[in-house]
């Protein structure tokens, strides 16, 4: 990466993103990242009152265990590893198989299954406290 500027990453979609601990550009997609950032205050709010894309960056870089959840206490856009280890996105009540090119068909796992994230704790939690991530990759639209 070049010091001082932009991420040169880019990822299928922001799901697949925030699984690998990047947050929206404060830059190029303001509004995503003024949203994002409220939604890590609300997620966190003993840690300060404003949160800045530095903290939030250290933050994101700090190891943590990884969560086991039931499905159903997760949110929507968690990439998580389910059925055989594969990792699949938790979108709208349904997994959806995940891969370079796109997601594939959805498939059924009862939402008592405990499954481990791939998207970090403190994302998870992010997106429970109101972050929506923009909507996953279009072949996930094919399979709804």
């Amino acid at each position: 990466m070049s010091p001082g500027h932009y991420t040169e990453l880019f990822f299928l979609d922001e799901p697949t993103a925030l699984a690998a601990g990047h947050r929206p550009c404060a830059c190029c997609r303001r509004a995503d990242y003024q949203s994002f950032a409220a939604a890590w205050a609300r997620a966190f709010p003993a840690k300060t009152e404003a949160w800045a894309a530095a903290q939030i960056d250290r933050m994101l870089r700090e190891k943590t265990p990884p969560l086991v959840s039931p499905l159903r206490d997760l949110p929507d856009g968690c990439i998580v590893e389910a059925q055989e280890l594969e990792c699949s996105l938790w979108w709208r009540g349904k997994l959806f198989r995940w891969s370079h090119a796109g997601y594939g068909a959805a498939y059924a796992v009862c939402a008592k299954t405990c499954v481990r994230c791939v998207t970090s704790a403190p994302m998870v939690e992010v997106l429970r406290a109101g972050y929506t991530p923009w909507p996953p990759h279009v072949s996930v639209d094919t399979f709804t």
